[in-house]
């Protein structure tokens, strides 16, 4: 029995993803070895995908209090399989002049949310008083501090030779996150003790970010060989209200559609209401939220403004619902929160922020379950009017409230769909594989956060040791349903195969049977199975 147990331990750690082979091949460099005293010097670690699945993440950790890091870079997107990206950390060196030993430990995290440690780099660093940190090239960037979303914009990379003989330019890295390159101009030659210039033109995203831009020029001449590391930071605000529909389509593409749509629902629910749900006027609707938008750097933050508005300047009250025109619900002192998803639809497209209803379609009714969708900052959100909630789709997906529409599409075969105006009838885009294809790793994610190291990696064992993936699933819904400490509390009292048989048990009951609202309910049943 002793030796069962550590070799569950084992197979747990190895599904956890504390492997010993990495995913991928690392190749690490410094740009200088020599600093002054609280210098600064960057390490390169380009990251080659040899695994089976994206890299997401990459930490390096530095042993010793002698350096410190200052700035780490960020994986926008996962790095695929056969791909290779180049991160480059900013350090601080020691105060104190001396000869130190640089060590570093990599970890590497994939899509699977498993961690890879031991990738070491070491490298001796020499720090020395009275040291000048312009080399035989010297460099420096000018670019805006300040950049608006969605437009084009250069940068300059100013290059003094130093050197009395030409230099050539044998390369330009440029590691730019988000920021999407558009063309480069790179001289063919710099003279000695002379000047030259690389201007590089980037694309900003429809997005808000603080961007750190890094460059890397490696150069050439008689004799000489080099390389210089520059780094500035970019902040990107974005603010679609201030642009014009016709840059907008530009920017958007097919998502201008939930925004140039004047009608909210489609014919269907204006016959169920007998109203219609036209937006007829976007700059009363403006106005009123002018003032949220004049202090917002992002969509995302006009929108919770926006939000914030409405919870605030009107009473939400479970009636029945009155009527779907924006500019009746906008004059009353109370709305349903079907009547508050209409509002916040019309405020955001006037805004031009996509923005949508979804709801369940079970033949021949979409009524069910209403919420917003709206695209923010690259992704899309829910907007819940009738809980409260917040948040991206996949936070969505990890709350209390989407097991029941997960279950109406998986179980009862109805559909998730965003609306569309219609003159009669309905007009769906049907978005339930949008969500069920990220339902697995969104509530896994959720859990990886939300629990301690420990508890969740006890829950993933569970979890990974039943074999239907919808009864995982289910499993997963009721821990995201239960307050942290709850679920440590459960793992650590009950046995793991009487709580796997518990929820075996439970699935088999509950799977067919219409969910309650709060999925919360279920996990309290659970609970109270194992208190006392």
């Amino acid at each position: 029995m002793k030796y069962l147990k550590i070799i569950v331990v084992i197979l747990a750690t190895l599904m956890l993803g504390c492997l010993i082979k990495p995913p991928a091949n690392v190749k690490f460099d410094v740009d200088k070895t020599t600093i002054p005293p609280g210098g600064i010097f960057h390490v390169i670690a380009t990251i080659n995908n040899t695994g089976k699945v994206g890299i997401t993440n990459v930490k390096l950790n530095v042993e010793g209090g002698e350096f410190l890091i200052i700035q780490n870079p960020k994986i926008e997107n996962p790095i695929k399989v056969g791909e290779s990206e180049k991160l480059i950390w900013t350090i601080k060196g020691p105060k104190t002049p001396g000869t130190y030993q640089f060590k570093a430990y990599l970890d590497i995290v994939d899509e699977l949310k498993r961690v890879w440690r031991g990738i070491t780099f070491e490298v001796q660093i020499k720090v020395t008083p009275g040291i000048r940190e312009v080399s035989g090239v010297s460099a420096s960037i000018k670019a805006p501090s300040e950049i608006q979303g969605g437009r084009n914009f250069n940068i300059t990379i100013e290059l003094l030779n130093n050197y009395s003989v030409p230099i050539r330019i044998n390369s330009v890295d440029l590691t730019s996150g988000a920021l999407s390159i558009v063309k480069k101009y790179i001289p063919d030659r710099i003279d000695g003790k002379s000047k030259g210039d690389i201007i590089v033109t980037l694309r900003a995203p429809p997005a808000y970010r603080v961007q750190r831009i890094y460059v890397i020029v490696e150069y050439s001449g008689p004799g000489i060989s080099g390389r210089v590391i520059k780094e500035r930071e970019i902040t990107i605000v974005w603010k679609p209200w201030d642009f014009s529909l016709d840059s907008i389509e530009r920017i958007y593409g097919n998502l201008t559609e939930w925004i140039e749509y004047n009608k909210i629902v489609d014919g269907y629910w204006e016959w169920v209401f007998n109203s219609d749900s036209e937006i007829k006027n976007r700059t009363l609707f403006r106005r009123d939220v002018a003032q949220i938008i004049s202090i917002s750097n992002s969509d995302l933050e006009a929108a919770k403004g926006v939000y914030n508005y409405i919870i605030t300047n009107y009473v939400l009250e479970k009636r029945k619902t009155g009527t779907l025109d924006p500019q009746e619900i906008r004059k009353r002192s109370s709305v349903t929160p079907i009547e508050a998803d209409i509002l916040m639809v019309a405020y955001l497209r006037s805004l031009n922020i996509p923005a949508r209803i979804v709801s369940i379609y079970s033949p021949p009714d979409c009524t069910h379950y209403p919420f917003v969708e709206a695209y923010l900052s690259g992704k899309w959100y829910v907007i819940d009017f009738s809980h409260m909630f917040f948040g991206t789709r996949e936070e969505f997906i990890a709350s209390r409230w989407y097991p029941r529409i997960y279950q109406q599409v998986t179980v009862f075969k109805s559909s998730l769909v965003a609306l569309k105006p219609s003159l009669s009838g309905h007009d769906h885009e049907d978005i339930s594989q949008e969500y069920i294809n990220i339902t697995e790793a969104s509530l896994l994610d959720a859990l990886s956060k939300k629990l301690d190291a420990e508890t969740f990696l006890k829950v993933k064992t569970l979890i990974d040791g039943i074999d239907s993936k919808e009864e995982k699933i289910f499993a997963m819904f009721l821990f995201s349903s239960g307050d942290p400490r709850e679920v440590r509390m459960l793992i650590d009292k009950a046995k793991m195969s009487s709580l796997r048989n518990t929820i075996d048990a439970f699935y088999e009951f509950y799977r067919d049977v219409p969910w309650e609202d709060d999925f919360r309910i279920y996990w309290e049943k659970l609970l109270s199975l194992y208190k006392g």
